[in-house]
């Protein structure tokens, strides 16, 4: 207290400071006095408050700025404001280190700090700091980076498959491939390879866009058979089958492939047969750019040799077929003296002909083939003739054939304007369109054996015998079963839309049979038996149903109203046509509640050919 005093009386002024020596009640060795000095802080003991702050010496880890202090907050300035051992704590910023200079920090290199350091910055952002062209925001590119840093590779950008091209054909292998936004070394963009072992397949045939025509002499085995007509400039060259050097005509490439056959766009005037080939013919520029054109003699495509469903034509469109033709002559007495002959001539098949075989057809138009209608001619009193014809567009005997996506456009027969089936085949039909067919009985298609039909359209075929309506303008089953979900009949003009023989099953879910011109939209002969679900049988133009089938409206799922297609007049033509449901269709959601008939979005099923899973086509 010695030193406190003389350090206080050395500040004083002297006056102050003799008056207190005067003092006689107390001298200046009474260590008992606490004397203030003019800060407010007390001199007296361990009392020491130097910087007024509130904490003594003891107390203060730095007694001598006041804002420094066990109260104090602390601030981020390098010192222990709140006298608790640490310095800065709690008030310092994050900082990250971005060696890239993209403005953008790396995450697992940081420091804490009071203001940015020289190559940090306050943000974790970047997922590549050693690229200054990935970080958030930048331009994605297809480089199998994640150029900006949002967790994703190559987003919204063009990645395709590319497919291995082993055998260096140009051609690649559809069971190995990888996805890429560039080209990999040894892949290509095709997965057209039928065998990535053999360079030499697929065989390749080009008509470099040309149409030219085989002239056919009236007896096959004569010279003139070999004879061609391409405006005066012979038969296109045909080479080896590579695809530099391409044969000229399919049969070629038929008669040369173990696997599959290309066919690049042109019209092709000949008549084919895989002669018991299963192999894949493609037509790779599509049904609308590639054409058989028949030659009038035969079916334009022939499979009689017993070919499987390995045996696939895809992408063409096949025209002109005049039927494989049977003739068969009788004899028998007559008018007692006289021999009397009847010669029968029997077409079938016009464009497509499959006996003994079960192909696989896809993505075909079959247009304009035209057998002969039925005819009888008494030649002579003793010789007489009959012609009968089944399959304008398609003939199935014997088969188990697959028909996937197949326009079936005004072809013409005796019975089965469009296809005919017999009674040992078993047809299977996805997303086939029969329009404008006609025929004596059957317009659009008539069978004999099971025919399973989903997802397809039936319009303005027509069927008509001797003048009066007859059989089913759209389809009929002269026997067998008729298996039918999600079709749709339309504008068909006969005796009956669809119609059920006396020894046929019907069965039809999710359907819109309406408007049939001549009768009924569907009707059966006695002893038929049809069962009818979820469907719209329909005809503003006169009976619903024939007298022949019992009127199911209003009973399992059934109604019977205008469908409201999109776009519809039944005025014969087709072109002009939506039949896919407008706003306000009666027939929207109203098909089957079983849930493995919803449409593809989940709803419940459409009636209709556009309803169902595989309604989208």
């Amino acid at each position: 207290m010695r030193t406190a005093r003389l350090a206080l009386s050395l500040m004083l002024p002297l006056g102050v400071v003799l008056a207190a020596c005067t003092n006689g009640d107390k001298d200046d060795t009474d260590d008992t006095d606490n004397v203030n000095d003019d800060t407010g802080g007390s001199t007296g003991g361990d009392e020491i408050d130097q910087d007024g702050d509130g904490f003594t010496e003891d107390e203060d880890c730095d007694d001598l700025d006041a804002d420094v202090n066990p109260d104090a907050s602390e601030t981020c300035d390098g010192v222990d404001n709140d006298c608790d051992g640490e310095i800065d704590e709690g008030v310092m910023d994050t900082y990250y280190d971005d060696a890239d200079g993209d403005g953008f920090g790396d995450p697992s290199s940081s420091v804490d700090a009071c203001e940015a350091l020289t190559g940090t910055v306050p943000n974790s952002n970047d997922c590549d700091d050693s690229d200054s062209t990935i970080y958030p925001g930048a331009e994605e590119l297809c480089d199998g980076i994640d150029n900006n840093c949002d967790g994703v590779v190559d987003e919204d950008l063009t990645s395709q498959s590319w497919y291995a091209d082993s055998d260096g054909d140009g051609y690649g292998d559809a069971d190995d491939s990888v996805e890429a936004c560039e080209q990999p070394t040894g892949y290509v963009d095709n997965d057209w390879d039928c065998d990535d072992g053999d360079s030499g397949e697929p065989v390749h045939v080009s008509g470099d866009g040309t149409t030219w025509s085989k002239k056919f002499a009236p007896a096959p085995d004569t010279a003139s058979d070999t004879a061609w007509e391409t405006g005066g400039t012979g038969a296109p060259a045909s080479g080896a089958g590579t695809v530099d050097d391409p044969f000229a005509y399919i049969q070629e490439g038929i008669n040369a492939a173990d696997v599959c056959v290309f066919v690049f766009d042109g019209t092709y005037n000949e008549d084919i047969n895989f002669n018991g080939k299963d192999i894949t013919v493609t037509g790779v520029d599509g049904a609308d750019n590639t054409t058989i054109q028949g030659t009038g003699s035969a079916p334009v495509v022939t499979f009689e040799s017993g070919e499987s469903s390995n045996a696939v034509l895809d992408g063409f469109t096949i025209t002109g077929g005049m039927g494989d033709v049977q003739v068969d002559t009788q004899t028998s007495n007559c008018f007692s003296t006289y021999t009397c002959t009847t010669t029968t001539y029997t077409y079938r098949g016009g464009g497509i002909f499959a006996k003994d075989s079960s192909p696989t057809l896809q993505n075909l138009i079959v247009d304009s083939n035209t057998l002969p209608d039925y005819s009888y001619t008494e030649v002579s009193q003793v010789e007489f003739t009959y012609i009968y014809s089944f399959g304008g567009g398609g003939y199935f005997e014997n088969s188990s054939s697959v028909l996937d996506s197949i326009w079936w456009v005004g072809n013409s027969a005796d019975v089965g304007g469009g296809i005919y089936a017999d009674d040992d085949s078993a047809i299977s039909a996805k997303h086939n369109g029969f329009i404008q067919n006609s025929a004596a009985t059957g317009g659009g298609s008539t069978t004999a054996g099971s025919f399973t039909a989903t997802n397809s359209i039936w319009s303005h075929n027509t069927s008509n015998e001797d003048g009066s309506s007859y059989g089913g303008a759209g389809h009929d089953s002269v026997d067998g079963l008729f298996s039918a979900t999600n079709i749709t009949m339309a504008g068909n003009d006969g005796m009956a839309g669809a119609y059920i023989g006396a020894t046929a099953t019907g069965s039809i879910v999710n359907s819109i049979l309406v408007e049939n011109d001549s009768g009924a939209s569907i009707d059966g002969a006695s002893g038929s038996s049809v069962s009818l679900s979820y469907s719209n049988v329909y005809n503003s133009l006169g009976d619903s149903y024939g007298s022949g089938v019992s009127d199911a409206t209003g009973t399992d799922g059934n109604i019977s109203d205008d469908p409201l297609f999109t776009a519809w007049s039944d005025d014969g033509d087709f072109s002009d046509d939506d039949l896919t449901l407008g706003s306000g269709s009666p027939a929207i959601d109203a098909g089957s509640t079983v849930s493995a008939y919803d449409d593809a979005d989940g709803t419940r099923n459409d009636m209709g050919a556009y309803g169902g899973p595989q309604g989208e086509w």
